[in-house]
């Protein structure tokens, strides 16, 4: 959820026991190689009839709803997760908004800077902290082939977030009849058909809006975090295998199911292999996180650094590889500087199992 560095919080696994970290990172930049595509008017590479930049973001879900709903089942308390949460994905939102906001704004607007700061859309911007989306400012990006678009990766934390109150909601549901297991089952079952039936077999005329998000938008990345949860529930870790998950991936490759029949395959195919590689021990693991968890700083940098080299480079428009050669030195540099300066100094105060939310601890465990 949508995002090396060690977290609190409340999984078992610790840093150098895992790697999440790099496969959040190798997420992320699947996210900002798939926009680089539309961004320059290109085709982009698909698989299973999902965009790059799509299977990045169910990744970041998978990820997320089995290492967060695995910490709510061991801290079931509603402040300290809420709180949590918050400290994880508010302080880098507000600080990319506002940066969007106040300066990167006012250098690209073809506006006035007076007739910019005093336009509506200009403030109505900061909604995106509150994950109510809004991906146009005044006068920016207007004339780049992709116009209008700041910052198209925000329209997933408002699901991430969604998600973060439904699968407490689910388990609390489950545990009033000591069934919390079979009740998250039930619900990723319910939610999987929902999305295959909306977004594959019979999608609605106009796209249903909620709180300026795409229901449908939602649907299409919601089931994965209730899949992750549920390998966290039923403790399937025992049955993963890095193996399988590749001859899983080269045979959903191979067959190349059409419509709705690859979405389903997906959903066995990208939890399974997600969390087997992300469970498996590894050297390169190892060193992203010791280096910092930058994942979450890519995905909200790396689109409105891409429309900047599409602005600034004009012969970058057409060319998608071109896009990601350019961003891909100065957003690793931005990520950084969010991870060390405004993300990991915040997560210091993620309260501990057992602490009152006003507190915080210094034991660092993997969380994401």
């Amino acid at each position: 959820n949508m995002p090396g560095a060690r977290r609190r919080g409340a999984s078992r696994l610790t840093m150098a026991s895992n790697s999440f970290d790099l496969i959040r990172l190798f997420a992320a930049l699947l996210v900002v190689y798939g926009h680089a595509f539309p961004l320059t008017t290109q085709v982009g590479p698909a698989f299973a009839g999902n965009s790059v930049q799509a299977l990045g973001v169910k990744i970041f879900f998978v990820i997320s709803g089995y290492l967060i709903m695995g910490s709510w089942a061991r801290d079931p308390s509603p402040w300290r997760f809420a709180l949590r949460r918050c400290l994880r994905i508010v302080p880098g939102l507000t600080v990319v908004v506002l940066i969007t906001v106040l300066v990167l704004g006012p250098l690209v607007s073809v506006l006035p800077v007076q007739e910019y700061f005093s336009n509506s859309r200009t403030w109505t911007y900061l909604s995106n902290i509150l994950f109510r989306p809004q991906y146009d400012l005044p006068g920016v990006f207007g004339a780049n082939p992709y116009p209008g678009a700041v910052n198209g990766s925000l329209w997933s934390l408002p699901a991430e977030m969604a998600m973060y109150v439904i699968g407490p909601m689910v388990f609390m549901l489950g545990r009033a009849g000591r069934f919390e297991r079979w009740t998250m089952l039930v619900a990723t079952l319910a939610l999987s058909a929902s999305s295959i039936w909306f977004l594959r077999l019979a999608p609605p005329q106009t796209v249903p809006v909620l709180y300026g998000s795409s229901l449908l938008s939602f649907l299409d990345v919601a089931p994965y975090f209730l899949i992750g949860a549920v390998y966290a529930g039923f403790k399937l870790e025992r049955y993963l295998s890095v193996g399988t998950a590749g001859t899983a991936w080269i045979v959903l490759t191979l067959v190349g199911l059409p419509g709705w029949g690859a979405e389903v395959a997906l959903y066995f195919v990208l939890p399974y292999a997600a969390l087997a590689l992300g469970l498996a021990p590894s050297s390169w693991g190892k060193r992203v996180s010791a280096y910092g968890d930058i994942s979450y700083g890519l995905y909200l940098y790396g689109f409105p650094l891409q429309q900047c080299v599409i602005w600034l480079l004009p012969a970058t428009q057409t060319n998608p590889w071109v896009n990601v050669a350019c961003t891909l030195v100065p957003l690793v540099m931005l990520a950084t500087l969010s991870w060390r300066w405004v993300e990991q100094p915040l997560l210091r105060f993620k309260p501990a199992r057992g602490q009152l939310p006003c507190k915080h601890s210094h034991v660092h465990l993997t969380d994401s």
